[in-house]
């Protein structure tokens, strides 16, 4: 394998726009990004749909708790198309800037979203930007989430602590 993912092998990788998504696809992984709010509402992997019955339909997506609870809402850009490198890479970035409102977290987020050739996984990166003329703003937590399938049953955080994750019905 190749550092940072990917084995060069494979099928190319494609970027296919679907209007209010965009798909991310290299024969392994194959991703739908919602382009308003970057979350990924379809993570298949080798055919196999790893959000599917999650909670509320499994999704992957991105918040933060300041001022108010919020998450990204921007637009959709390509950044690096594949077929400017021979099927090699795709990237696509999900611009949020700051709304101007002061019951919103005053910052610039910029959501990165990439898939090489022959990787088993894609590549999330966010990057938040808080010009010095944005008023002052608290962010007590900025997190990435997934509500991932039920077939996934153990959690693993660290040799002391594994254990078999509870069912939906153990949490009713």
């Amino acid at each position: 394998n190749i550092p940072g993912g990917g084995n060069g092998d494979g099928p190319d990788v494609s970027l296919k726009d679907e209007g209010a998504s965009v798909v991310l696809d290299n024969g392994i992984v194959a991703i739908r990004i919602n382009k308003a709010d970057a979350s990924i509402t379809t993570f298949n992997y080798q055919g196999i749909h790893l959000f599917g019955g999650g909670y509320k339909g499994g999704r992957f997506y991105w918040s933060w708790n300041a001022p108010a609870y919020g998450g990204p809402n921007g637009t959709s850009t390509s950044t690096i198309d594949p077929t400017s490198n021979h099927g090699d890479y795709a990237e696509v970035k999900i611009r949020s800037p700051w709304s101007g409102k002061a019951g919103e977290a005053a910052m610039d987020v910029d959501v990165y979203f990439s898939l090489k050739r022959g990787a088993h996984g894609y590549y999330a990166a966010a990057v938040l930007r808080h010009p010095a003329a944005y008023p002052r703003v608290d962010i007590g937590e900025w997190r990435s989430n997934a509500y991932i399938s039920p077939m996934f049953d153990w959690l693993s955080v660290d040799a002391l602590r594994q254990r078999q994750m509870p069912t939906a019905e153990d949490m009713a």
